[in-house]
């Protein structure tokens, strides 16, 4: 196990919404696993008896063995006081197959898993709330590495300790005190739903509907945008897959297409790239789930059945198909493509009150 110092700019955070954002220090990306995972940014910032942790590490260099994963476990120390907060699991395709069909991860509350494919970029971006102690205003943001097997446990102990390779020269992270009053901040929140070619994320103006799902995009961005007294601080795009159709592969494609659209933004409206985060769900099972309870369609009950199980997602797809053709070929046709879908959402602040 190593442990790694992880030194940057500390701002003052005026809501909690900003932080869905981490700004970078401009500074060299610092590295993990062996150089194969990037930190891009990193903040701690404290609004009033709260603590907040935002990192973004990039693992588009990451190689992992399809029955291997890495664990990174964020922490806050200062001496002997150390605060682990959840950890990120990165799984290979068979470990992370195993995750699902077992529930069964290399620590007992990870903060996210996510299974990685080899070759597609991918970025998981780390945001943790805890209670402000007094011990952290001068305490380290650490980063601490370790591997999973196939039993599913840490190959290294993943406690903290004084061998870790440090990135930096130790620089305590000195915790900012609170304004008195916070700006508020607004946001405004939009759903497009554009034709993709088959496998491919590039967006066509011409495809479908695209014109008018790209209309209500501008629409959303430019009452923001074109009022003077408004100011973007950042924008939260989230991209998500329909059920049918390989998981990996689905997983691939709501990534790959929700960055199309971040691209689309930021080349069109000149926006920074550094506000704008970039989620996916590879596919949408609890989307699937909610339409059920508040509509009918035939051969209900059984695909309810099937969606409280244990079974992985692929295998639910395929019990649905064998056990309840009928319904299967109902949400192909009628549910599955409402489930496509890009959210955004873009968060503002009006500038009279960040001047005061």
């Amino acid at each position: 196990m190593k442990s790694y110092i992880i030194s940057g700019t500390i701002r003052r955070a005026f809501a909690a919404a900003l932080l869905l954002v981490a700004y970078g220090t401009g500074a060299q990306a610092q590295q993990l696993a062996g150089g194969q995972v990037d930190v891009h940014s990193k903040q701690v910032t404290r609004q009033g008896n709260k603590v907040h942790v935002a990192i973004d590490l990039n693992m588009d260099k990451l190689m992992l063995k399809s029955n291997k994963g890495l664990v990174l476990t964020p922490m806050l120390a200062n001496g002997s006081d150390t605060l682990r907060m959840p950890p990120v699991e990165i799984m290979g395709h068979k470990r992370y197959i195993y995750y699902l069909r077992n529930k069964r991860s290399a620590t007992p509350n990870p903060m996210t898993v996510r299974q990685r494919i080899n070759g597609v970029d991918q970025t998981v971006n780390y945001l943790y709330e805890t209670d402000f102690q007094k011990w952290m205003e001068r305490s380290q943001l650490l980063i601490a590495e370790g591997t999973c097997g196939c039993d599913q446990t840490l190959i290294a102990d993943n406690r903290l300790t004084g061998a870790g390779q440090w990135l930096e020269p130790d620089k305590p992270v000195v915790m900012p005190k609170p304004k008195t009053k916070e700006v508020k901040t607004y946001n405004v929140t939009g759903v497009a739903r554009l034709a993709f070619p088959v496998n491919k994320g590039d967006i066509q103006a011409d495809m479908g509907n695209n014109r008018e799902e790209l209309a209500k995009i501008d629409k959303t961005i430019s009452q923001v945008r074109n009022d003077t007294t408004m100011k973007i601080t950042s924008i939260l795009i989230h991209g998500y897959a329909s059920p049918d159709g390989n998981y990996a592969n689905n997983e691939r494609l709501a990534l790959m297409r929700a960055k199309a659209i971040t691209d689309y933004i930021t080349k069109v409206y000149h926006v920074d790239p550094n506000i704008v985060t970039t989620n996916s769900t590879a596919e949408d099972w609890q989307g699937l789930s909610d339409w059920l309870e508040h509509n009918d369609m035939p051969q209900k009950a059984i695909v309810q059945n099937i969606l409280t199980g244990s079974l992985s997602p692929d295998e639910k797809e395929r019990a649905i198909a064998a056990k309840a053709g009928e319904a299967h070929r109902y949400l192909i046709k009628q549910v599955y493509p409402t489930l496509r879908r890009t959210e955004y959402t873009i968060f503002y602040v009006y500038k009279r009150e960040t001047e005061k």
